[in-house]
C-alpha cells in the first residue's frame, strides 16, 4: 500500500460525485428499508 499508485486529479471530482450518489442511493434504500419494517437492513 502508500504511494505505489497515482490518482489522476481530474477524476477526482466526478469520483466523488460518483461516491455521494452511491451513498445517497444507499440512505434511500435504508429508509426504504426502515419504511416497511425491515430492521435487518439498518446498518
Amino acid at each position: 500500500m502508500g504511494d505505489s499508485y497515482e490518482v489522476d486529479p481530474e477524476l477526482l471530482p466526478q469520483a466523488i460525485a460518483d461516491l455521494e450518489e452511491a451513498l445517497f442511493q444507499l440512505d434511500q434504500l435504508r429508509f426504504d428499508a426502515d419504511q416497511h419494517g425491515n430492521k435487518r437492513v439498518a446498518a
